[in-house]
């Protein structure tokens, strides 16, 4: 009797344990793909994160060591199989919070087990040069603020560094890349790196050497130091051109010094080098460099640059959203407006003007490598129930928040495109004016971006209010005894929708309603509150399937990606 009721209790502790474990683990992967605890993504634009620096700790830092702790004491290994799946995660935004949480890892616990563990398989979880500059940084942070390495660490880092080949190990210590204080020369300067590779330690070795010592040049690499030594170390523009013109070796944008590549014929040489997705993230620098003007010889060639296959696209990784987020800056920055009347009238209204752009081109080339994107990204092999909200938006309320050149009709038919070029079941519909019903859109597979706006305008010109029920989409699926696995409704403000003292309770009920009747465990339901600046559902068990994104950005869209994987579902 009595060693059943310690199996009895021995089970209970396991279960208890289980349970544990599975709420440590969402938290877990809450904190790494939102940056929070809670079923909000908030979204954040360019302007506010120049202005307040985003560090690489977050707040919820010393609530996540709490949950860290708990895991590790469960089972020790499972906080590092969590974050090496995340790392390796397609959708995953920003590596800072796994990175951060993994340098907890080692400098915090004093599990033998899981820091072994951890060194042993460095290479294999930390994969980039990012990756690693950004775990060291908060590796440093943890260490109060000191850079030191024990031998077990010098050896896993020694290793990481071994494994790559020569041009990629040239590469690292010749870049101008870094993370905050951190760079690759900082890091093989402590670790005093020695590798059995002749090759290799030579272009390790040319670190220590002086700017004024002379070098060996027997060899190509030997000349190869020389030159970009002269490159990362020249305050002269006209000494790195000539270097360039020499064309003895192959650089990237990343070996020239930041103050040169303000230069044009800097640019023009390294063009030809550059990759489409480093063109295209450079393009509003070389506008703001005057580089894209028709009449210099050096916008050509970016133009040209711009000019690429199916495959070369689909190669880059680009997704529609930040494609066209770079168009309407471009276009914002190279708009020219142009008098229809005689040149002695004055004309107040910009509507009495002919709106050009002073590079057509480039837009053309954008625009085309933007409809490509659309139907070109991963697929996650849901079905998605995507409602958008047909209804002419005040001046004041056009813009999402968080992308100040993108209109809401736009964002909704970016990502409702996307979906529907890319996913095999995806039902569209739409809001409308009465409040029991919604209605039919017509945007297909083959249906483009502008006949897509086109169709936009014309019903908003039909009937320009909606009635937004933030229910009616789950409804409609039960009505038509649709299996749905992702609902995706957008509305103007789910604030203003639910009521001063609107709960999501009603929303969740309706949602459990649906799973019960369709028989669907996990079938989730994403709103996108695209003008509110503030979380209006609030995080509680009644909650669970519930996700909101306030505004969006590329980051909110890969966000909804992962959260359909169930990667913090």
């Amino acid at each position: 009797m009595a060693e059943k009721q310690v199996v009895l209790q021995q089970q209970d502790i396991e279960h208890v344990q289980e349970e544990t474990l599975v709420e440590e683990t969402l938290a877990l992967n809450r904190f790494i793909f939102l940056h929070n605890f809670k079923t909000t993504f908030l979204s954040i634009d360019d302007h506010h994160k120049k202005n307040c620096k985003i560090k690489v700790w977050s707040s919820k830092s010393s609530e996540i060591c709490n949950h860290l702790k708990k895991m590790v004491e469960i089972n020790a290994l499972q906080p590092l199989i969590i974050i090496e799946k995340a790392l390796n995660s397609k959708s995953l935004y920003s590596p800072n919070e796994a990175l951060w949480c993994l340098a907890y890892c080692l400098c915090e616990f004093k599990n033998e087990v899981l820091r072994r563990e951890i060194r042993k398989n460095f290479s294999e979880i930390i994969t980039t040069s990012e990756q690693l500059l950004i775990f060291l940084y908060s590796y440093q942070l943890l260490r109060d603020c000191k850079l030191n390495f024990g031998r077990g660490m010098r050896t896993a880092l020694a290793k990481w560094y071994a494994k790559k080949s020569t041009s990629e190990l040239f590469d690292l210590i010749f870049s101008a890349r870094k993370y905050e204080t951190i760079t690759h020369k900082k890091i093989l300067h402590m670790i005093h790196l020695k590798l059995e590779d002749r090759e290799k330690n030579k272009i390790i070795h040319s670190m220590y050497k002086k700017e004024d010592e002379k070098l060996e040049t027997e060899t190509s690499l030997d000349k190869m130091i020389l030159r970009h030594r002269q490159i990362k170390h020249s305050l002269d523009v006209k000494k790195i051109i000539d270097i360039l013109q020499a064309k003895e070796f192959t650089y990237k944008l990343h070996h020239i010094p930041t103050f040169a590549q303000k230069s044009h014929e800097v640019i023009d040489l390294i063009i030809p080098n550059m990759s489409l997705d480093e063109v295209i993230e450079k393009l509003i620098f070389f506008c703001s460099q005057k580089m894209l003007k028709v009449q210099n010889p050096i916008s050509k060639k970016i133009c040209n640059a711009l000019q690429a296959s199916s495959k070369e696209i689909n190669e880059a990784k680009l997704h529609p959203l930040y494609v066209f987020n770079i168009i309407k800056e471009l276009e914002k920055r190279l708009t020219i407006y142009q008098q229809e009347t005689p040149n002695d009238a004055v004309i107040e209204d910009e509507k009495s003007k002919t709106k050009k752009f002073s590079n057509p081109y480039i837009i053309k080339k954008m625009q085309h490598i933007f409809n490509i994107t659309l139907g070109e990204q991963p697929k996650t092999g849901c079905r998605y129930f995507v409602t958008v909200d047909f209804r002419q938006f005040s001046k004041r309320q056009s813009h999402v928040f968080g992308m100040r050149n993108i209109l809401c009709s736009e964002l909704q038919a970016i990502i409702a495109l996307t979906l529907l070029k890319n996913e095999k079941e995806v039902t569209i519909m739409s809001f409308s004016e009465i409040d029991s019903k919604l209605k039919a859109v017509e945007w297909e597979k083959e249906t483009s971006f502008e006949k897509a706006l086109e169709i936009y305008e014309t019903e908003i010109n039909k009937q320009p209010k909606t009635k937004e029920v933030i229910t009616l989409p789950i409804k409609k699926a039960i009505e038509d005894k649709k299996k749905i696995d992702v609902f995706v409704t957008f509305v103007s403000s789910l604030g203003r929708t639910m009521g001063k003292n609107g709960k999501s309770d009603f929303i969740y009920s309706e949602l459990q309603n649906y799973r019960k009747t369709m028989n669907l465990k996990m079938t989730k339901y994403v709103i996108i509150n695209m003008t509110q600046k503030e979380p209006t559902i609030q995080h509680t068990d009644k909650s669970k399937g519930l996700f909101e994104v306030i505004g969006f950005s590329l980051q909110a869209a890969k966000t909804l990606d992962s959260y359909a994987r169930n990667s913090f579902a």
